[in-house]
C-alpha cells in the first residue's frame, strides 16, 4: 500500500468519510477535523511508515493545505531514512 493509499484510508476511518470523497487534491480544511486528531494521524501515519519526522518536516505538515502536500513530506521523509539504514 502506497504512502497516499495508507493516509487516506486513515483519515477515511478517522473522519468517517466515504474513500470515493477523499483523495490527494482533499483540502485538509474541508475535512472538518480538529488539530489533536489531525496531529494522531499524523503519528499513526509516522508509525505505519516507520519514519520519524523531523522539526521541518512536522513544520512542513502544519503548513500543508492539501493531502498531498502531506504525503509529499512522508514520501521524502522515507526516502531519508532508507538512505541512512
Amino acid at each position: 500500500m502506497s504512502v497516499a493509499d495508507r493516509f487516506i484510508a486513515m483519515v477515511c476511518e478517522q473522519t468517517r468519510t466515504n474513500r470515493n470523497e477523499v483523495s490527494g487534491a482533499t483540502l485538509l480544511s474541508d475535512l472538518k477535523i480538529d488539530s489533536l486528531s489531525f496531529m494522531d494521524l499524523v503519528m499513526r501515519l509516522e508509525e505505519a511508515e516507520g519514519v520519524v519526522l523531523s522539526d521541518k518536516e512536522v513544520d512542513n505538515i502544519l503548513e500543508a493545505t492539501y493531502l498531498s502536500e502531506i504525503v509529499s513530506v512522508f514520501e521524502v521523509a522515507r526516502r531519508r531514512q532508507d538512505q541512512v539504514t
